[in-house]
């Protein structure tokens, strides 16, 4: 239906008077969607987390950018279960080497006096880190190096067999010349004449636009983790000859090492934050819904008729697009292939979070 609507002519096709969306776009409607009954009773609902996505129906109801949207989390959420298993029996392992590792049982009844850490400080006994290295040992052990293999393989196969999905969906929906045909749908509605930032076409705008808010996130997320792994603790010096920059000496990791420190970066990123994040998808739109029924309400009370199924479904929330689902997801791929080996556990945690993801996303777009 949508398909129809949107390729039909209603006026003259050389001045792009073609489609539903050149209407709304000229607010001759308010808004054009699909009724919302049958996909949230069999997609959305809490209780169908079970189900394959209907991805057709949703390809019907909302087009092949959303679809094609939920199609990738699906396939990627699915790709993170073995990741998950592998990364938790990594885990695993490293309380079997606890118990067994010699270097940990020398550590921790050793009697032996460290220098001090910086020029004010006083002596210290090895023995102290006996806890923080112990736990460093269920991040960092003998299967650590065996789970980046496989991770880095993981990475590559799962890009791979995702073109070769997104090919057959995309020819399945014949939307694989998207791209040029918006652009040539842009062309005849004037998007030569009228432009946007400099760029000739929507698609080209959102582009950029999408390159330079993930280039300040790539920044703003990874610039913590990256200076961890490759430069804190490098550049220190020895007891008696420390170096400084400006003024100030080089920062050092902790007695474990700096992993650990990695490792707790990974799990207030992939734990907390994404747990922040879930919590307002959840509450931001039931309040905003609630809010807007509430003022639909009051217009009801004052006309005194009862709304009819399309009129309830003008009350939900307009929704603002894919663009920070899809930089929320690819921020945590990068997490758990670039620094996955710091925390064999952030594949398990980016399941859960994505499970949770589908459920919220599909609600957001059939239940308001």
């Amino acid at each position: 239906m949508y398909e129809i609507l949107a390729r039909t002519a209603y006026g003259d096709v050389t001045r792009g008077e073609v489609g539903i969306d050149r209407l709304l776009s000229e607010e001759v409607f308010s808004a054009a969607y699909p009724l919302h009954e049958i996909l949230f009773q069999y997609w959305a609902r809490w209780g169908s987390w079970y189900r394959y996505q209907p991805l057709d129906h949703i390809r019907d109801y909302f087009g092949e950018k959303i679809a094609l949207y939920f199609a990738w989390l699906g396939f990627y959420t699915g790709w993170l279960l073995p990741a998950s298993v592998i990364g938790t029996l990594v885990f695993l392992f490293g309380f079997w080497t606890i118990k067994t590792d010699v270097p940990a049982q020398e550590l921790c009844n050793s009697d032996i006096i460290m220098c001090p850490l910086c020029n004010i400080c006083s002596h210290w006994n090895l023995s102290s880190i006996c806890t923080t290295y112990k736990v460093g040992l269920l991040f960092d052990n003998g299967g650590t190096a065996f789970f980046s293999v496989f991770m880095a393989l993981w990475s590559v196969a799962f890009l791979e067999f995702w073109k070769r999905t997104s090919s057959t969906l995309t020819h399945r929906w014949d939307c694989s010349q998207y791209q040029e045909a918006e652009r040539l749908r842009r062309i005849l509605t004037g998007c030569t004449v009228i432009i946007l930032m400099m760029h000739r076409t929507q698609s080209k705008y959102e582009d950029m636009f999408i390159l330079k808010v993930f280039v300040f996130q790539f920044i703003n997320f990874y610039s913590s983790p990256i200076y961890i792994t490759f430069f804190k603790g490098r550049f220190v010096g020895y007891p008696g000859h420390y170096n400084s920059l400006f003024g100030i000496r080089n920062e050092d990791c902790g007695p474990a090492g700096c992993l650990i420190e990695l490792a707790q970066e990974l799990l207030v990123i992939m734990v907390g934050k994404q747990l922040i994040n879930n919590v307002q998808e959840f509450i931001g739109p039931k309040l905003k819904a609630w809010w807007q029924v509430r003022k639909a309400r009051e217009e009801e009370e004052e006309e005194k008729e009862p709304l009819l199924p399309w009129e309830t479904d003008y009350q939900l929330l307009m929704c603002e697009g894919l663009f920070s689902e899809y930089l929320e997801m690819v921020l945590q791929f990068g997490f758990i292939t670039i620094f996955v080996a710091a925390c064999p556990l952030a594949p398990l945690f980016a399941l859960f979070n994505n499970w949770l993801e589908v459920r919220l996303d599909a609600h957001k777009f059939v239940g308001g």
